[in-house]
């Protein structure tokens, strides 16, 4: 792993994550999920591909989280920590108010 600010925990949960054999994994973090700055309500964006992702100049993830995720063809949630019923929902297989980030060419609702 090249050592820089561009790989963080994020992209190392998606490694630990691919080598316990699993397919998707909740970032938990102190924002509701990945806004959309290209509207003037910064609202969350509930589904993005790693590809959209890439071309964004900011989000709540790390640079190489979209690479991390399309190599290993696995799903990140991203969910606000403060609020803990969120996380038990999405275990739950509920919708919650977050951002799912697919693989870009398996984009699909959970």
């Amino acid at each position: 792993l090249p050592q820089n600010w561009d790989i963080t925990s994020d992209s190392i949960t998606a490694m630990i994550a691919h080598e316990l054999g699993l397919n998707k994994f909740i970032k938990v973090t102190d924002v509701d999920g990945i806004l959309d700055y290209n509207n003037n309500d910064n609202e969350v964006i509930e589904r993005i591909s790693t590809a959209e992702l890439s071309k964004m100049n900011s989000s709540c993830t790390d640079k190489h989280l979209p690479i991390f995720l399309e190599r290993y063809s696995m799903q990140c949630i991203v969910v606000n920590g403060k609020y803990p019923n969120r996380i038990a929902r999405i275990i739950n297989e509920e919708v919650v108010l977050g951002t799912t980030i697919y693989p870009h060419n398996n984009i699909q609702t959970v």
